[in-house]
C-alpha cells in the first residue's frame, strides 16, 4: 500500500501518511497549535514508515526485523507497547516473537488473563482482519472472548499467500474518538502489510537456503561415493565436508585394529603421520571411539571423561582450536539414510549395533559457539561419510582385490556384447604381429662422430707463457713448411732464471780458475791434496750449472712454436683466440693438416650396439657399408666403408662407453670447403637385415631381455 492512498482522519485525500487523530485534528480550543510542530511530527512518522519499509526489503535476520519493526511502529503510534505473534500452522498456537512492555500488563502475572488473551488471539485469527478491541470487551459480538487488559488493543493480521501466519498487537492507551482509532487501524494495517512482505521474503530466502543446502548435500554424497579407495574417499570427505559445514578444518581418522590412523586433513595433499599434532589428533580420536559417543568441545572440557579430557587438552594446546568436535563414523546400509535431512528428521535407527569405521574431526579456530543447525548438519555429514568410508574399507579388504580387478578388466572385452569387436581387434593384432615377424628390413646402427684427417698433427705448448705473436697465415688454404715459426711465447720467469744461471756459471768458472792457479803454485802436499779436492768439486758444480743452463735455453727455444710438418693450419681466427693470452704446458694451440692427407670419419658406437656390429663382421667378410652426413651440409649423404674397430672401449662425451671406428670414403665426393677437421658427422652402419618388428622395437626387446636375465 503506498502512502498516496492513505487518508487523514478527516477523510479527505491529503497524500500523506495516515496519522492518529491527535496528530491531524485538534479541538477548537487547540486550533492555534504551532503548525511547525505538526509538520515536524508528520515528518518523523514518515521517516519511521520509510525505515520500516527499507527494513522489510533488507536481507536481515528475523529477530532484527521484529525488533526494528515493533519499536518503530509503537513509536509512530505513541503506544504503550506491542507484541508480534507468529504460528507455524493454523492448528498451532501463537508464539511470541518480540514484545515491548508486555510485562507491565496483567498478561505477565495472571494465568487466567493469559488464557483469555490466547483465546482472543485465536478469535482474531479466525476473523483474519484488522481489529480494534476496547478494554475488557471482545471482538464484535463475542462476549465469551474479551480483552483482559485496561488498554485498547489493535490487531493487524500478517497474511502470506492468503494464509494468516501471525498478528501484530499494539497496546494503546484508551480514549480517542472513533476516527482516531480508525486512523490507528489504517496505519497498523499498512505496517502489517510491510511485515507480511518481510515474512514472505524471509520464507523465500529460507526455501532458497534449504534448496542450496540440499544441493550441496547431494553433491557431497555423490562425490564421496564416486570411488572405493579409502584414501581418496577420506580426502573427499575432509575437503567437501569442510566446504559443506563451513568450519576451518575437517579431518578423517580410520580405525586400524585397536588403533586409529589419521588419513586426511582438509587443505593438505599429504600428511606427516609422525608429526606431533597428528599423533595427538589420532590419540584423541582413539579415546573418543573407545567411548563410543560424540564429543563437542566449545572451550570448556568440564564434564568429559578424564581419558578424553586429557587427550583433548593436549591436542587443543597444540592446534589452538577453539571448537573441536569428534564424531564416530558408523557403517550403515545406504537405505537407512534415505530419509535423512538437514534437520536429521526421518533417519531410521539401525537394526543392529553399527560398526565404527573411523571418526570425523571438526575444528574452528576463531569461534567456539556451536549452533543447533551446525550440529544437525554435522550429524548428517557424519552419517553419509560413515557409509562411504565403510564401503571403501570393506571393498579394500577383499582378499586379492587388485588381482580380481585386473582379471575383471581383462575379461570385459570378452563379454557376449563385445566379443565380435574383440575378435576383430585380436585378428588385426595377430596379422600385424605376423607381418612384423616375417617382413625383413634393413638393420642399421646409428653413431655420432667427426671428420678427421689421416695425416695431421696437433701443436701443443711445450712451455708456459704468454702468446705475444702469431705468425701463422690467416688464409687456411696457405701451406706452411716444416719448421716455420707459427707463434711466439714470452716467459719472463724463464728468462730471469736463465740470466741467474748464466751468472752462477760465470762465478763457478772464475772460482775454478782461481783454484787451478792456487794448485799450480802450492808446494805443501797436504794443502795440495785439499786444493785438488776443491778443484774437483768446483769442476763438478760448473758442469751441473752448464747442463742446467743448456736445459733452460732449450726451454727458451720452445717459446718459438714451429710447424712439425708441412701443411695447412686448420684452426679458425688464431690471433683472436690466442694472441695475448697465457697458455699452460700441454695446451693445444693449433692443428696442422698435411696438404695431401686422406680424410676419414671417426664414429663412436655405444657399447650396447657394438655386439651387433661385431656379429655382422663375423658373419660376413665384406666391409661394413656406412652412410653418413656432415653437420655442415645435412643434405649431402656420403657413403664409405668401415676399416677398423678399436678393441678397447673408452668414455666419449655423454654417450658413455663407446668403441671408436674409422670409416674410409672417396674424398672426391667431399668438396675442399667441407674438409675441416672436427666437423660433426652422423653415420649409419649397415648390419644386414632383421625382422621389421625387431628393427622397430629393438631397444624395448633388449631392455626386457636384459631385465629378465638380471632377475632370472
Amino acid at each position: 500500500m503506498s502512502q498516496d492512498t492513505i487518508r487523514t482522519d478527516s477523510g479527505t485525500s491529503s497524500g500523506e501518511t495516515a496519522l492518529p487523530r491527535r496528530f491531524t485534528s485538534r479541538p477548537a480550543t487547540e486550533a492555534a497549535v504551532d503548525q511547525e510542530l505538526v509538520d515536524q511530527t508528520r515528518s518523523q512518522i514518515r521517516s519511521l514508515i520509510q525505515e520500516i519499509a527499507d527494513l522489510a526489503k533488507a536481507d536481515v535476520g528475523a529477530d532484527a526485523f521484529y525488533e526494528g519493526f515493533l519499536v518503530r511502529t509503537t513509536s509512530a503510534l505513541a503506544s504503550v507497547g506491542g507484541a508480534l505473534w507468529l504460528r507455524s500452522a493454523p492448528d498451532r498456537p501463537f508464539e511470541l516473537k518480540y514484545q515491548i512492555n508486555l510485562a507491565q500488563t496483567p498478561l505477565a502475572q495472571d494465568d487466567a488473563a493469559r488464557r483469555q488473551h490466547a483465546q482472543l488471539l485465536q478469535r482474531i485469527a479466525e476473523r483474519n482482519e484488522a481489529t480494534i478491541v476496547p478494554p475488557h470487551s471482545g471482538p464484535g459480538d463475542d462476549s465469551d472472548v474479551v480483552n483482559p487488559t485496561d488498554l485498547l488493543l489493535l490487531f493487524g493480521p500478517l497474511v502470506v499467500d492468503g494464509r494468516l501466519t501471525g498478528l501484530v498487537e499494539i497496546l494503546q492507551r484508551p480514549g480517542g474518538g472513533p476516527a482516531t482509532q480508525r486512523g490507528y487501524l489504517r496505519f497498523l494495517t499498512q505496517m502489517s502489510e510491510l511485515a507480511s512482505d518481510f515474512i514472505r521474503n524471509e520464507a523465500l530466502r529460507g526455501f532458497t537456503r534449504e534448496q542450496q543446502a540440499w544441493v550441496d548435500l547431494e553433491q557431497f554424497a555423490r562425490r564421496i561415493h564416486e570411488g572405493l579407495d579409502p584414501g581418496r574417499t577420506s580426502f573427499t570427505v575432509a575437503n567437501e565436508g569442510r566446504r559443506l559445514l563451513g568450519c576451518d578444518r575437517v579431518s578423517v581418522a580410520i580405525r586400524r585394529g585397536s588403533g586409529v590412523e589419521v588419513r586426511a586433513v582438509s587443505g593438505l595433499d599429504s600428511i606427516e603421520r609422525r608429526a606431533d599434532q597428528v599423533k595427538r589428533l589420532a590419540g584423541l580420536a582413539s579415546a573418543v571411539l573407545r567411548a563410543g559417543q560424540p564429543v563437542w568441545y566449545e572451550g570448556d572440557a568440564a564434564g568429559l571423561p578424564p581419558q578424553i579430557e586429557e587427550r583433548l587438552q593436549q591436542y587443543v594446546d597444540r592446534s589452538q582450536s577453539r571448537m573441536v568436535a569428534v564424531l564416530p563414523l558408523h557403517q550403515k546400509p545406504v537405505d537407512e539414510l534415505a530419509g535423512s535431512g538437514l534437520a536429521g528428521a526421518g533417519v531410521k535407527p539401525a537394526r543392529s549395533r553399527p560398526i565404527v569405521v573411523g571418526a570425523l574431526i571438526l575444528e574452528s579456530l576463531g569461534n567456539s559457539r556451536v549452533t543447533p543447525a551446525f550440529r544437525e548438519r554435522a550429524a548428517v555429514v557424519g552419517q553419509h561419510a560413515g557409509v562411504a568410508l565403510g564401503n571403501a574399507l570393506e571393498h579394500d579388504g577383499i582378499f586379492l582385490m587388485p588381482l580380481w580387478k585386473t582379471l575383471g578388466w581383462m575379461a570385459r572385452p570378452f563379454s557376449a556384447s563385445r566379443w565380435p569387436k574383440t575378435a576383430a581387434v585380436l585378428a588385426c593384432l595377430a596379422a600385424a604381429l605376423v607381418m612384423l615377424w616375417i617382413t625383413p628390413w634393413r638393420f642399421t646402427l646409428g653413431a655420432e662422430g667427426q671428420l678427421i684427417a689421416e695425416s695431421q698433427r696437433e701443436i701443443y705448448a711445450r712451455v708456459a707463457g704468454t702468446l705475444v705473436e702469431v705468425t701463422a697465415p690467416a688464409d687456411p688454404q696457405m701451406v706452411v713448411a716444416a719448421g716455420t715459426v707459427l707463434a711466439t711465447l714470452v716467459n719472463n720467469e724463464l728468462l730471469q732464471e736463465i740470466e741467474t744461471t748464466e751468472g752462477r756459471v760465470a762465478v763457478s768458472r772464475e772460482q775454478f780458475q782461481k783454484l787451478n792457479r792456487a794448485y799450480g803454485v802450492e808446494n805443501d802436499a797436504k794443502n795440495k791434496i785439499q786444493l785438488a779436492g776443491d778443484l774437483a768439486a768446483e769442476q763438478q758444480n760448473q758442469y751441473s750449472l752448464e747442463q742446467e743452463l743448456k736445459l733452460l735455453r732449450a726451454r727458451a727455444a720452445d717459446l718459438q712454436v714451429t710447424a712439425p710438418i708441412e701443411g695447412r693450419i686448420a684452426n679458425w681466427q688464431l690471433r683472436r683466440h690466442l694472441l695475448g693470452r697465457p697458455v699452460e704446458v700441454g695446451q693445444n694451440l693449433m692443428t696442422i693438416v698435411a696438404p695431401d692427407t686422406t680424410w676419414q670419419v671417426e664414429l663412436f658406437v655405444p657399447e650396447k650396439r657394438v655386439g651387433h656390429l661385431l656379429a655382422r663382421m663375423e658373419n660376413s667378410r665384406d666391409p661394413v657399408p656406412v652412410s653418413f652426413t656432415l653437420a655442415s651440409r645435412p643434405g649431402l649423404q656420403l657413403h664409405g666403408r668401415l676399416v677398423s674397430v678399436d678393441k678397447v672401449l673408452d668414455v666419449h662425451d655423454d654417450q658413455g662407453n663407446t668403441a671408436r671406428v674409422l670409416v674410409e670414403f672417396d674424398n672426391a665426393d667431399l668438396g675442399n670447403d667441407l674438409r675441416r677437421s672436427g666437423t660433426r658427422a652422423m653415420g649409419r652402419l649397415e648390419c644386414g637385415q632383421r625382422p621389421l618388428g625387431y628393427v622397430l622395437f629393438r631397444e624395448l626387446i633388449e631392455t626386457v631381455h636384459s631385465t629378465w636375465q638380471f632377475w632370472w
